[in-house]
């Protein structure tokens, strides 16, 4: 007998479970839409004037029975496929594989049960125990040593020698490299998300204080400009110089970026003007 290695690959695993994957969520989304729809729309119905306090617990119940129906159908579509004739999910029909057990035939409906509650805990182990399939020798996941199952492929017959493959480092290293990557881009989004919101905050502070100095700066120039015969204030003051003018008077402040802002007061007008800077910035009205 020929020596044949029936034991599907990484990858065509992978896209098995992708198109099953797709498969599950279409028909989830039609069930969301038929077990959430109605009483969605009662909430919307609602009058806003008056609304019922208690609306939102339909909604929990049928998000309750929606999740319950979600597993139900998971738990079915990969038991009862995997342990009938064709042993295998559409996915894996459409790829040419199908799943046997340790004596290369068809498994019981128990034992599909198990495979697919195993798939939970591949899931809780930041799917390392699907890339598993890409370096073990008999290119099993770690739900298939947990149900001691293997996927292999469609032609594959009991009896047919079984020969374990060698195992693969690189399959090893792109494994790990395929667990790592998302959570170090992961890691890298949120340290830039924070770095972004520091800056951000900073900007905002910046802008607080510039506000603060035009504020103290404008309130200044008003008293002085109704009672000539004030004394100017110190020539600098919280980070504000003032002078007097052949017109009137002025403040002159900087920001931490060392831009420049100059407010104006002119004899017999009781309000300060923005005559340099980002006025828009301190909110005060430019100088006509």
């Amino acid at each position: 007998m020929s020596r044949i290695y029936p034991y599907a690959g990484f990858w065509r695993r992978a896209v098995a479970l992708f198109i099953d994957s797709l498969i599950i969520g279409i028909i989830s989304s039609v069930l969301y839409g038929i077990v959430l729809g109605t009483q969605f729309f009662k909430l919307v119905a609602q009058n806003p004037q008056n609304p019922d306090p208690t609306a939102f617990l339909p909604i929990m119940g049928s998000m309750i029975l929606f999740q319950i129906l979600a597993f139900v159908f998971f738990w079915l579509y990969f038991a009862l496929q995997e342990s009938s004739k064709a042993q295998a999910t559409l996915g894996k029909r459409v790829m040419g594989l199908k799943v046997v057990g340790a004596d290369g035939g068809r498994i019981s409906f128990g034992r599909a049960t198990g495979r697919t509650l195993g798939k939970w805990v591949s899931n809780m182990t930041l799917y390392f125990g699907y890339y598993m399939a890409g370096f073990t020798k008999k290119r099993q996941a770690l739900h298939d040593l947990m149900a001691d199952t293997f996927v292999v492929q469609h032609a594959f017959q009991p009896g047919d020698e079984k020969p374990a493959l060698n195992f693969s480092t690189g399959g090893l290293i792109a494994s790990i490299l395929a667990t790592t990557l998302p959570i170090i881009f992961i890691a890298l989004m949120m340290i830039a998300g924070v770095a972004a919101a520091l800056t951000e905050t900073d900007s905002k502070m910046d802008s607080l204080l510039v506000r603060s100095k035009a504020i103290r700066a404008k309130t200044n120039l008003f008293l002085l400009a109704i009672d000539e015969d004030k004394d100017v204030p110190p020539a600098e003051e919280d980070g504000v110089s003032y002078s007097k003018t052949v017109n009137g008077y002025q403040a002159v402040f900087s920001d931490d970026a060392g831009n420049r802002f100059v407010l104006r007061e002119k004899k017999g007008e009781y309000d300060a003007c923005c005559a340099e800077g980002n006025c828009e910035l301190i909110q005060i009205d430019p100088c006509k």
